[in-house]
């Protein structure tokens, strides 16, 4: 709050959300907006502060005053539960959940199609396309890096239709 006359800051204020059993040491949900005072304001000290105490069933009286009557404000269980499922959930998302494999004669020898090529994609769709060319006498492996369903280099036709695959399957 400023003063209206000289514009001085005269009152700040932070909010703060109770949630029972939620220690996580980690942001959750959007930043604040930047925040700064004038440098104006920092000049001294301030006139006062305040602190606040909170009672082991704050919660369960904030829940009541507010109608927010929330798991979350309410049972300790609750919200260890949904802190431990969010950060599986953050896991899973760079687990592979798109795949597709396509064979075939990268040499034109019908030698039964021993090369292939393989994307491995995550739920972003980011991933690779690996693929093993073989012939007679030697292997080679070529590793290209997929993200959000683009390689960084050309892939070959092979590498594409085994990409196209991978996109177009059900996470």
């Amino acid at each position: 709050m400023t003063d209206p006359d000289s514009g001085r800051v005269i009152h700040e204020q932070y909010f703060v959300n109770f949630l029972r059993g939620v220690m996580t040491g980690e942001a959750i949900g959007e930043a604040p907006a930047e925040h700064r005072l004038p440098d104006v304001a920092s000049l001294g000290e301030p006139a006062a502060t305040a602190t606040y105490d909170i009672d082991s069933d704050q919660t369960f009286r904030y829940a009541e005053a507010s109608e927010d009557r929330s798991i979350y404000h309410l049972d300790d269980a609750a919200a260890r539960l949904d802190s431990r499922l969010r950060r599986a959930e953050a896991r899973l998302d760079g687990a592979i959940v798109h795949r597709a494999l396509v064979r075939y004669d990268a040499y034109g020898e019908m030698s039964g199609r021993q090369s292939l090529s393989l994307a491995l994609l995550d739920a972003s769709r980011s991933g690779v396309v690996l693929s093993s060319i073989l012939h007679r006498d030697q292997a080679r492996i070529y590793v290209k890096q997929v993200q959000a369903g683009e390689s960084e280099l050309k892939l070959s036709p092979e590498e594409e239709e085994a990409l196209r695959l991978a996109l177009a399957q059900d996470a």
